[in-house]
């Protein structure tokens, strides 16, 4: 009897993955002042602590690249760039900053393709109010992602997985980095820190943001070749 693989095939078919990021984690610049382009003193506290975030979720894997945005002129924020500075500088990895915040396809199409960032993990470090649409380019569904990330919200990451089966899935995480940070994450995103005061710090913290200067001399060592 002649048998049918037909079905068989088309199984196997369905369940085929491509290469791709295992996943792209991609976070909020940290706190920001009411005037100028860098980081507050709670922001620059946010940059300092971001990795223990990262290290609580990827464990001993090192991330294949950081991505941050770039500025969009002479004084545009640099935020980004700060925020992810001291995590670039924990390993090693040049921060990529070529695209400015609506530069999307680009972006995206970048690491997508590169063969070095299949099967690993990415980093990207962005303005809120852009990330909606930059999740929607790695494939999300409008319908799956939150129209606004609020303007209060700075202590929360989005996680896309998936992407090897071109049904990319977002998960929103808390950070838990500072302690005003909101423990829940998930669906309790958008009520954003449990209070309005400030983070209680280490003096060694506070001290290394009396100012961004430590923050910055990190960014000129890490920065890649586009911001200077």
């Amino acid at each position: 009897m002649k048998m049918n693989i037909l079905p068989l095939t088309l199984l196997a078919l369905s369940a085929q993955t491509f290469a791709a990021p295992t996943q792209i984690i991609i976070t909020r610049h940290g706190e920001k002042p009411d005037v100028g382009n860098e980081l507050s003193t709670q922001g620059c506290e946010r940059a300092f602590s971001l990795l223990d975030f990262f290290l609580r979720e990827l464990g001993d894997v090192k991330p294949a690249a950081i991505y941050a945005m770039k500025p969009n002129s002479d004084d545009g924020s640099v935020r980004p760039i700060q925020t992810i500075a001291y995590t670039a500088d924990h390993y090693k990895l040049s921060i990529e900053d070529k695209y400015t915040r609506l530069d999307y396809s680009n972006l995206v199409n970048e690491i997508m393709t590169t063969k070095a960032y299949d099967n690993q993990t990415v980093l990207i470090s962005w303005e809120h109010k852009a990330i909606p649409g930059l999740a929607q380019a790695f494939g999300l569904k409008s319908k799956d992602v939150p129209a606004k990330w609020p303007g209060i919200v700075f202590d929360e990451a989005w996680i896309i997985t998936n992407l090897d089966q071109k049904k990319p899935t977002l998960t929103i995480t808390a950070e838990r980095v500072l302690s005003t940070d909101n423990p829940s994450g998930g669906d309790d995103w958008v009520n954003g820190p449990t209070s309005d005061a400030a983070p209680q710090v280490t003096s060694a913290l506070a001290d290394k943001c009396a100012n961004n200067d430590v923050l910055n001399a990190l960014v000129k060592t890490w920065v890649s070749p586009a911001l200077e």
